[in-house]
């Protein structure tokens, strides 16, 4: 089995602890979201009748459809499930396993590369672009949907620059766009698409429109995040190799089964795994998730995007985790997804006994 797999991932829990927490963002973080308010999540604390304590994080974007956190609490303490808490559920219970066994869960993984995300292109100095090179990035994940003729400017005034670095963007429109705002930004960039590595949802997903954009703009490679997975299982392979061309998986969310096998993942260029911009612990659950799935298909690797805790301000978590050739290392100390003198301090309060 690859894939921890739970219908029922409430089975054997004696009780559920939560600490609730805040992230300051350091600009606004995309094109949905029209402030730079603190983000709340909380952490779970769980108690398993088999196997012991596990921990976890539960983080939600209700501009992307999520159920706000004061919601996810009151489903947890009802036993109910979303998509955020089912995935949180399971990773305690994969926590719970290794520090049950008292070892550390990154223990013999081959970590993957990451991108660079920005959130704030007017954040991006010469100096920042130089120093990414300087440090082995090859890719730059940009925030775009809320200013598009500030963005084309920004990719035309750039273009030479970055093509001189070797430095190629993502963009990331989170949907924000309609067909006729596409349409207006990708003709403005006919001659600098070669800059692009891919566009991830730039218009909401449908087979039939993503089609008509590449029709416009075939040398555009598109790639598919928002419940990525559920769209993939119902596109054909040949719907599949048209108008997809990259898969971005949000563990945080996205619940990995194990009938996916080789042949599903097989017409896409690459699989990327990404943070939900959350918590350092849920940032190291999602990078225990890809660097596992990797193991096993690794054709499907690209540098995924785990370097999330960059656009919030410090805190005692992301001052454990490093950055060694792109890639995210959590601390090797502790067991399961580590932190384990920081969740051990943390305020936890019981809202649920079985």
């Amino acid at each position: 089995m690859i894939f921890y797999e739970s219908n029922s991932p409430y089975d054997n829990i004696k009780s559920i602890e939560i600490s609730p927490y805040f992230l300051q963002p350091k600009f606004i973080l995309n094109a949905k979201i029209e402030s730079s308010f603190k983000r709340m999540g909380f952490l779970l604390k769980v108690d398993y009748k088999d196997i012991g304590i596990g921990y976890a994080d539960c983080f939600a974007f209700p501009e992307l459809g999520d159920s706000p956190i004061s919601e996810q609490i009151s489903y947890l303490k009802n036993k109910k499930l979303t998509r955020n808490l089912r995935k949180s559920l399971i990773f305690s219970r994969i926590d719970a396993i290794y520090r049950g066994k008292n070892l550390n869960a990154f223990n013999n993984l081959n970590l993957p590369k990451n991108h660079w995300t920005v959130s704030d292109i007017s954040s991006l100095t010469i100096k920042d672009l130089f120093n990414l090179k300087e440090n082995n990035f090859c890719f730059l994940k940009l925030k775009f949907g809320r200013n598009l003729q500030n963005e084309i400017n920004f990719i035309k005034e750039n273009y030479f620059f970055l093509k001189e670095l070797n430095l190629k963007f993502r963009i990331d429109f989170n949907s924000s766009l309609t067909f006729e705002n596409a349409i207006f930004f990708f003709s403005s960039l006919q001659k600098y698409v070669d800059i692009f590595d891919f566009i991830e949802d730039p218009i909401p997903f449908q087979c039939e429109s993503w089609n008509l954009l590449l029709k416009h703009f075939p040398l555009l490679k598109l790639a598919l995040d928002n419940n990525s997975l559920e769209h993939l299982e119902d596109l054909t392979l040949n719907e599949q190799k048209k108008c997809v061309r990259n898969l971005i998986i949000k563990p945080a969310q996205q619940y990995l089964n194990n009938s996916y096998d080789n042949s599903f993942f097989s017409k896409l260029d690459k699989v990327i795994f990404t943070s939900y911009m959350d918590h350092p612990l849920g940032q190291v659950c999602a990078l225990y998730e890809a660097a596992n799935f990797y193991s096993h298909f690794p054709k499907s690797q690209g540098s995924c995007g785990f370097l999330t805790h960059f656009l919030y301000v410090e805190n005692a978590y992301s001052e454990c985790l490093m950055i060694e050739n792109t890639r995210l290392i959590p601390s090797s100390k502790g067991t399961g997804f580590g932190f384990n003198h920081l969740l051990e301090k943390e305020n936890w309060r019981n809202i649920i006994e079985y």
